[in-house]
């Protein structure tokens, strides 16, 4: 007669014990888990169906607390999904403008409809006090936090625009007010040479939860150009100077160092330039005046002028 082999023998014993070891388990899960207990459970809380115009504050009740009667798979399925209850506010009694009150038996009632034929004990909440506050809505300007450098040679034309330049918020009256400025998500570019339009989010995790906003991103866009280097010869123009004087100002014109976008680079002239020293601001301890550029083309940046300091001779 032919043996089977040890090997085999022993895989089969293996098989034969965790088949045994997962039923005994399964038993006595089905066991363990089959008997009510009393327990903690913790519910969630939403409120519904508020006044048009009123909205809950942050200091509310959001969770609660009690006994309960149930099965161990009633506590397993608890563990995995915290149970949510609902609280209809019109429902309940209203003390003044703003604060509403669930009474302790309504409180019970919610519950028990809620867990049906369970036994509930030692609710951690007796009663809830509501406070509301009035809903608004307003709209607050937007800051960016958007950081350029740009690219050697090259200059914005204008500032950062933004599209649009305000948010409205919707929200409690008190949490509203609050806000002066939403700013934009921090951004930084670098090495930038062309026109920008792009969009950018607005930060916003710092805010209520219970605020809501009619956007949540906005265009951003500036107009770049490269620039080239320009300078002028412009003559000083000396003022209050009293009739019986004559002064003489050396040098009597001056370098203007500018730079300019080649589409205007021609269209600059003198005439676009004024510069003067006021013979008023002159001080007997020193021979020269400081020249005051007081007019200048708005297409033109990082101007500035040669010399700095003009002396002058008065002539009897």
């Amino acid at each position: 007669m032919t043996k089977e082999p040890r090997s085999k023998v022993k895989k089969g014993e293996l098989k034969m014990f965790l088949l045994f070891l997962l039923v005994a388990f399964l038993l006595w899960f089905l066991t363990k888990f089959s008997k009510d207990y009393i327990d903690d459970v913790t519910v969630k809380i939403e409120y519904v169906n508020f006044p048009s115009n009123q909205m809950l504050t942050k200091n509310n009740t959001n969770e609660m607390l009690f006994n309960i009667e149930a099965s161990g798979f009633e506590f397993l399925y608890y563990s995995f999904k915290k149970p949510i209850i609902q609280i209809d506010v019109s429902k309940y009694v209203k003390n003044n403008n703003n604060i509403w009150l669930v009474e302790k038996q309504d409180v019970s009632k919610i519950l028990s409809n809620y867990f049906k034929a369970n036994i509930i004990e030692k609710n951690s909440v007796q009663e809830i006090i509501l406070d509301l506050d009035e809903r608004i809505s307003k709209m607050i300007p937007i800051q960016h936090l958007i950081e350029i450098s740009y690219k050697k040679g090259f200059y914005p034309l204008d500032s950062i625009k933004l599209v649009p330049d305000s948010v409205l918020v919707s929200g409690s009256k008190s949490l509203i007010n609050a806000i002066g400025t939403i700013y934009t998500e921090t951004s930084n570019l670098a090495n930038i040479f062309e026109e920008m339009d792009s969009k950018i989010a607005l930060n916003v995790s710092s805010l209520s939860e219970n605020i809501e906003f009619n956007i949540l991103e906005v265009n951003y866009s500036q107009t770049i150009e490269e620039f080239t280097q320009a300078e002028m010869i412009i003559p000083i123009e000396l003022i209050n100077v009293a009739e019986n004087l004559i002064v003489q100002l050396f040098p009597s014109t001056l370098k203007v160092s500018y730079l300019i976008n080649f589409e205007n680079f021609k269209e600059i002239t003198e005439n676009d330039f004024k510069i003067i020293c006021d013979f008023a601001e002159a001080n007997e301890n020193t021979n020269y005046l400081i020249p005051k550029l007081i007019k200048s083309p708005d297409m033109v940046i990082n101007i500035s002028l040669e010399p700095t300091k003009v002396d002058y001779i008065i002539i009897k």
